[in-house]
C-alpha cells in the first residue's frame, strides 16, 4: 500500500464511514435486488476506487464487467448448458466484484494504524479489534511475499509468466504455491505476535496520536450509505 493513498480523494475519509460504505454496498451486492440499485452500487464503488488513483486496477475491472455484460447476453444469443454456465459465472463475477473493489478502496485508502484507531473509538469489542488488525497488516505482507516468491523463481527460470502457471500447474504448485502458503502461516503468526506486544489486545486503552474527525464528506457518505440501504429495503417490500 502506498501513503499517498491514504489523504487521496475518498480515502481522506474516516475508516468508519468507509466501513459503513462497505456494508452498505455489500448489502446490496449480494442480495437480490434491482438491476438499477445493483448498478448504483457498481458506480459508487469504481468512484471510490478512482477517487485513489487505482486507475490500472480500474482499468482491469471494466475489462472485466464488459466481458460479464457480454456473458450475461450469450444465453439470448445461443441457449445451450455452456452459455448457461458463462451466463451464471457472469451474473455472480458482476455482483462479487463490487465487493471485491470496495475491499481495495479500503485496504489501499486506510493504514492498519488509522483502522485500530477508528476500531477503538467506535468501541468494537477487543478480539474483533485484534483480528482486524492482523488483517489489515496480513494481505501487504502476503502480497510482497507473492512478489519475491514470483521473482525469486523467475531468475531460476521456473516461472516466466502468468501463461507459464496455466501450462504447468503441478510446477507452479510446487514452486510457488507452497513457499507461499508456508511464507503466509508465518506472517500470520508473527503478525498476531507484533499486535499483541503493541498492546492491541489488551484492556487498557492504549492512548493514539491519530486525531480521528468526520467531515462535510464523511456525512455526506453516511448519508448516501444509508440512502442506499433505505432505498433497497423499500424495494425488496414494495416490489
Amino acid at each position: 500500500m502506498k501513503s499517498s493513498y491514504y489523504h487521496r480523494g475518498l480515502g481522506a475519509l474516516d475508516p468508519r464511514t468507509k466501513l459503513l460504505l462497505l456494508i452498505a454496498t455489500n448489502v446490496v451486492a449480494l442480495t437480490h435486488g434491482t438491476t438499477t440499485m445493483l448498478l448504483v452500487v457498481a458506480v459508487v464503488s469504481m468512484i471510490c476506487v478512482a477517487s485513489i488513483g487505482a486507475y490500472r486496477y480500474l482499468g482491469g475491472y471494466l475489462v472485466v464487467m464488459f466481458a460479464c455484460f457480454v456473458g450475461l447476453q450469450s444465453w439470448d444469443w445461443w441457449p445451450h448448458t455452456i452459455t448457461r454456465t458463462i451466463y451464471t459465472g457472469s451474473y455472480f463475477v458482476i455482483r462479487y466484484s463490487v465487493i471485491v473493489n470496495m475491499l481495495v478502496f479500503l485496504f489501499r485508502s486506510t493504514s492498519s494504524s488509522h483502522f485500530v484507531a477508528a476500531a477503538k473509538a467506535a468501541h468494537l469489542p477487543t478480539h474483533t479489534v485484534l483480528s482486524l488488525s492482523v488483517v489489515f497488516r496480513f494481505f501487504p505482507t502476503v502480497a510482497a511475499d507473492f512478489r519475491a516468491i514470483r521473482e525469486a523463481m523467475m531468475l531460476r527460470g521456473v516461472l516466466q509468466g502468468p501463461l507459464t502457471a496455466l501450462i504447468h500447474p503441478v510446477r507452479t504448485t510446487t514452486y510457488v504455491m507452497v513457499p507461499l502458503m508456508t511464507s503466509t502461516l508465518k506472517a500470520g503468526d508473527e503478525l498476531t505476535a507484533a499486535a499483541l506486544t503493541r498492546g492491541i489486545g489488551g484492556t487498557t486503552q492504549p492512548t493514539s496520536l491519530l486525531q480521528l474527525k468526520a467531515t462535510a464528506i464523511d456525512y455526506a457518505i453516511i448519508v448516501l450509505s444509508l440512502t442506499i440501504v433505505i432505498i433497497f429495503v423499500l424495494e425488496k417490500i414494495y416490489m
